[in-house]
């Protein structure tokens, strides 16, 4: 028996472990009860007629980075329909105000073979495209075993996943082998797929890079900018545990030198919003909330966006930013997302899962690396003391950022094979 039929076999006898796990993460707020039947494989909506495209985007992030190669497809192929699944509350969140009657999203299912088996029974997708790193055997597996190709797109792999992979080289080739074509981020990436059975691999970078700027509504940019007036500003954008710490003492710093100074914090995980408060109150801030609505007024220290999805309304008003989970984890977030708002960037050491970004960045001098809290207030202090070194630092990110517009034609240019040809018909009907 091999290791991939053992495992089909282990997730189908621990099942009721599997529902039992979900129903635990639902009295957690982390499901969403009225669509739990969509974990186990069982569809919430009819599929629709003609050519469907699959996109599995695990999170937030894979969720974004795809959305303007969704928006080139429906250009290209206006008769397609995409199905974008994801496996957490926040992207589904995060994705709803985008759907419509080409883009659909329902939660991936659990890996267990029945649960996957239903799920490709209703859809029947033409195409699927898996995004980044999430690699689920049965769903992957039995995806191709009904003769539908796969890309795996944006792919990486840290590290250690590739030293784990080693000790397994049977089962991860196995697996690989199901992918058509792997697109992967870079250099590194590409030889660790190739390494471990991948074929054919190609580098592609970071689609993550090619994404329009973070969209917003005009008219709550129009409010924040009445609600912040002629009061200095800078926001501390997807932060995470123990970096509001950092960002509110540093707000106490910096507001003896300048009085009236708003700190904007947008937490990447807005379901911390409460512990947050409590942190930023023991500091003796006055703290605004937006997803209760209250209104930024002259006490105002700190203003907590703890919503979904609106960083773009954030970034189009604050032009200095600080990004986080790089100051107090690992991982750092993507700092092209501020660049493309012509923002001055300020981050911390803990950028793994952006190795290349940052190298392009600190290569054109664009952001500034901060190591601890007291480098995070003396940088911050500088840029809100010196309009012309902020937006000089802001032009240089821009520019970083447009280098990176081609990333989205080589994609696209390698998916359409298996797409299908893109018609004149099809282009002149969707430029009407």
């Amino acid at each position: 028996m091999n290791k991939l039929t053992l495992y089909r076999w282990t997730l189908r006898a621990i099942a009721p472990i599997l529902r039992l796990y979900l129903k635990i993460r639902v009295r957690l707020g982390k499901e969403d009860p009225q669509r739990l039947c969509e974990r186990f494989g069982r569809a919430t909506m009819p599929r629709p007629a003609g050519r469907l495209v699959w996109i599995h985007a695990a999170s937030v992030g894979e969720s974004q980075s795809v959305l303007t190669l969704i928006e080139r497809l429906f250009i290209l192929y206006p008769n397609i329909t995409v199905l974008i699944t994801t496996g957490t509350k926040t992207s589904a969140e995060f994705i709803k105000p985008r759907l419509h009657s080409r883009l659909l999203h329902q939660y991936i299912p659990l890996d267990h073979p029945g649960w996957v088996d239903s799920f490709l029974h209703h859809w029947m997708p033409n195409f699927a495209i898996w995004v980044e790193s999430e690699l689920w055997p049965n769903l992957i597996s039995q995806t191709k075993a009904r003769n539908i190709d796969i890309v795996l797109l944006n792919a990486r792999m840290s590290d250690e996943s590739f030293e784990s992979w080693q000790k397994n080289p049977g089962f991860i080739a196995q697996l690989l082998k199901n992918f058509s074509h792997v697109l992967a981020q870079n250099e590194t990436y590409a030889r660790y797929f190739t390494a471990l059975g991948a074929s054919p691999v190609e580098i592609s970078g970071n689609l993550k890079f090619a994404a329009a700027p973070l969209p917003y509504r005009q008219a709550d940019r129009h409010w924040l900018q009445q609600s912040i007036g002629s009061r200095l500003v800078w926001c501390a954008a997807s932060t995470h545990e123990g970096e509001e710490k950092s960002i509110g003492e540093a707000h106490r710093v910096l507001r003896q030198k300048y009085p009236g100074l708003l700190t904007i914090i947008a937490p990447r995980h807005p379901q911390r919003s409460t512990k947050i408060q409590n942190e930023l109150r023991i500091l003796g801030l006055n703290v605004a909330v937006r997803s209760r609505g209250q209104a930024i007024a002259a006490s105002t220290d700190i203003y907590l966006a703890d919503t979904i999805g609106e960083l773009g309304l954030f970034f189009s008003v604050c032009k200095i930013v600080f990004m986080g989970g790089s100051l107090k984890v690992k991982g750092g977030h993507n700092l092209l997302e501020p660049a493309r708002y012509g923002c001055a960037i300020v981050y911390g050491p803990q950028m793994q899962n952006f190795v290349d970004l940052h190298q392009a960045m600190q290569s054109a001098q664009a952001a500034w690396v901060v190591n601890n809290d007291l480098e995070l207030q003396s940088y911050v202090q500088r840029l809100l003391g010196d309009i012309y070194i902020s937006q000089s630092l802001g032009q240089r990110a821009l520019a970083v950022a447009q280098s990176q517009d081609r990333i989205l034609d080589f994609v696209v240019a390698r998916l359409q094979p298996y797409i299908g040809p893109v018609q004149q018909q099809d282009v002149r009907y969707a430029n009407a």
